[in-house]
């Protein structure tokens, strides 16, 4: 199949957020597919379904209805814990926080996920040098977060994402605390990995200058596909 091999896939999504007898259908019936290699954003109003969509495909939420598939895997079939190695192996996220531990070194940083996946430690290092070399940042392995700029500690957030090669990149507004130059510097940094590397990425995000720097924009409204647009 080559480039049309499919990264992630949904069928018939559907997600009930309830209290009491309140319900709020925040997917209804989604259906999509993106292929391997693609780099795509997800945008929409408020409560239009965007998160909660990336919640379901990194098994951050479990759906009401339908089916996930990730590398061809069918997700909805696994438990608590293989969802947990699932996610650490094949799903790597970039969050608006960046989500770093300030206490340790940006090179342990990156290493973590492939600490838990048990990468062995040369093999670990050496790749989380090469992934911050990637990003712009092999001359600060050893500084800690809280010695970097918000840019930079999103670099480190997109090299620690990659660590274990996996299938897609989840992106929640991954410049949403990043000011304009240098969100669009981390949006170029992830159209070079795309290229480069052939990474899938998904992007939710509100920017409109974030989704028009991506290769394929879905329009989300009312928890379903109201527009999915190929750009140029």
């Amino acid at each position: 199949m080559g480039s049309k091999e499919v990264a992630v896939e949904t069928v018939d999504l559907e997600k009930v957020y309830g209290i009491g007898t309140l319900e709020f259908l925040a997917l209804r019936g989604l259906t999509m597919k993106v292929e391997k290699g693609e780099l795509v954003s997800i945008v929409g109003p408020s409560g239009s379904g965007k998160s909660t969509l990336l919640n379901m495909i990194g098994m951050l939420d479990q759906p009401t209805a339908g089916k996930v598939f990730v590398d061809g895997y069918d997700i909805s079939t696994l438990n608590q814990r293989q969802r947990a190695d699932f996610r650490n192996r094949y799903i790597g996220f970039i969050f608006q926080s960046h989500n770093l531990i300030a206490r340790t070194t940006t090179l342990k940083n990156v290493e973590l996920p492939a600490l838990v996946s048990g990468m062995p430690g040369d093999e670990r290092a050496e790749k989380a040098i090469d992934l911050l070399k990637r990003v712009g940042l092999g001359d600060k392995i050893n500084r800690k977060p809280t010695e970097l700029s918000g840019g930079e500690q999103q670099r480190v957030a997109t090299a620690r994402a990659l660590i274990n090669n996996p299938a897609i990149v989840l992106g929640d507004e991954p410049t949403g605390n990043l000011d304009s130059k240098t969100g669009s510097e981390i949006v170029q940094l992830m159209r070079d990995l795309n290229e480069e590397m052939n990474i899938t990425f998904i992007l939710v995000t509100h920017n409109p200058e974030v989704a028009n720097a991506t290769r394929r924009i879905i329009h989300l409204r009312d928890g379903k596909i109201e527009q999915d647009e190929l750009l140029p």
